[in-house]
C-alpha cells in the first residue's frame, strides 16, 4: 500500500494533508488559503487517518490537562507552521508551569543552604558579639579612674587610708596645693630670702656655693641680713647658722627685736678651710637666744666692734630650747 492511499478513489491534488492541524473550533471546515483551492466536496472521504491530538487535549487519567492551547492559526500551504507537539509557555492560557515542591525532607529535595552552615554561622556571631563585649569591659576597667591611685603603667602603687575628715592625702594641701608648713616643724629661712641692707647682695658664684644663692657683702660696716620669723610660744630657742669664711674667723652682732647687749654670732673656721677657699669653708654655728610669741626680728650686722665680718650665708634656722645640734 502507498503512503496516503487508505482510501477508496484518488485524493484530489489540492488536498491538504495538515489540514486538521489549523481547523476551527467546532469541526468546520477550514478556510482555503491563497492557492489551496476550493475544500473538498462532501462525502469524499479524507487520503489520511493519522490520529493527531492537538497539544494541551490529551488526558491523564481521565482528567485534561490543566493547560489550554490557543486557536491555531492558518497558514497557507507550502508555508512552515509551528511543530504541534512544541509551544512555548506563555502561550498558554493558565499561569506558567511551577517546578514541583517537595516537603522537607524529601529525597527529592536537593541540599538546602543554610541548614547546618546556617546554625554555625550564628553561633560565631554570638561568640563574636560576647568576646567583643568582653574586650570592651576589660579595657573600660582598665582605662578608668583618674590616673593617681591606677597600676595599670605597671610600677607600684600605695593606697592611703583616709583620714577621718575625709581628706586622705591631701590633708597637707591648702586650696592653692601648696604644702603647708608643719606647725611643729622649727622655722627655716634660705640666705637668699632674708632682708639686706647696707651693701649685702645675693650671690650664686660656684666657686662659694655650689649649693644655690647665698647672702655676701657682709664684710662691709653697716651691711645686715634680717630674718622676722614667728613662734608660737615665748621662749628659749636656739638660731642656727649656716656660713662659709674664706678659711680665717669672722663674727657677725646680733641683735633680737631691736636689742643687742654687743652679742656676736661667732663664724669661725671650724671647717679649717684654707685661705680663699669659700667651698671648703662651710660648716654651722648657733646662738641661744629668748623671742616673743608671735613675730620676731634677727639681724645679723657687721658693726664697728667687730674684728672680721667677711662671710657667706646660706640658711638660718630656730629650734626651741637651747640645744647644740
Amino acid at each position: 500500500m502507498t503512503a496516503g492511499n487508505h482510501g477508496a478513489g484518488t485524493p484530489p491534488e489540492d488536498d491538504d494533508p495538515f489540514a486538521h492541524l489549523y481547523r476551527p473550533e467546532g469541526g468546520a471546515a477550514p478556510v482555503p488559503g491563497p492557492g489551496e483551492g476550493t475544500a473538498p466536496a462532501p462525502g469524499v472521504p479524507r487520503t489520511s487517518y493519522t490520529q493527531v491530538r492537538a497539544v494541551g487535549e490529551r488526558t491523564y487519567g481521565g482528567q485534561q490537562a490543566a493547560y489550554q492551547v490557543p486557536p491555531q492559526q492558518a497558514y497557507p500551504y507550502g508555508q512552515s507552521s509551528p511543530s504541534p507537539h512544541y509551544a512555548a509557555p506563555e502561550t498558554y492560557g493558565g499561569p506558567p508551569p511551577q517546578p514541583p515542591s517537595f516537603p522537607p525532607g524529601d529525597p527529592g529535595e536537593g541540599p538546602r543552604r543554610g541548614r547546618g552552615g546556617g546554625r554555625n554561622g550564628l553561633m560565631l556571631g554570638a561568640v563574636a558579639v560576647v568576646a567583643t563585649v568582653v574586650i570592651a569591659i576589660v579595657a573600660a576597667v582598665l582605662f578608668s579612674g583618674d590616673g593617681e591611685n591606677s597600676d595599670v603603667g605597671g610600677g607600684d602603687s600605695e593606697s592611703v587610708a583616709p583620714s577621718p575628715e575625709g581628706k586622705g592625702d591631701d590633708e597637707g594641701k591648702n586650696g592653692d596645693d601648696k604644702p603647708k608648713k608643719d606647725p611643729a616643724a622649727p622655722p627655716t629661712e634660705d640666705g637668699a630670702k632674708l632682708a639686706l641692707a647696707g651693701g649685702a647682695v645675693v650671690g650664686s658664684d660656684t666657686n662659694v656655693s655650689e649649693d644655690g644663692p647665698y647672702v655676701h657683702g657682709l664684710e662691709n660696716q653697716g651691711a645686715s641680713a634680717t630674718w622676722k620669723p614667728e613662734v608660737d610660744e615665748a621662749g628659749e630657742y636656739t638660731l642656727f647658722v649656716d656660713y662659709s669664711v674664706p678659711g680665717k674667723d669672722a663674727e657677725l652682732t646680733l641683735t633680737i627685736n631691736g636689742q643687742s647687749d654687743g652679742r656676736t654670732v661667732n663664724l669661725e673656721n671650724f671647717a679649717k678651710a684654707k685661705k680663699g677657699d669659700w667651698l671648703a669653708g662651710w660648716t654651722r654655728s648657733y646662738s641661744w637666744i629668748s623671742l616673743d610669741a608671735g613675730a620676731n626680728e634677727i639681724k645679723l650686722s657687721c658693726e664697728s666692734g667687730n674684728k672680721e665680718c667677711q662671710s657667706a650665708i646660706s640658711k638660718v634656722e630656730l629650734k626651741k630650747g637651747q640645744v647644740s645640734s
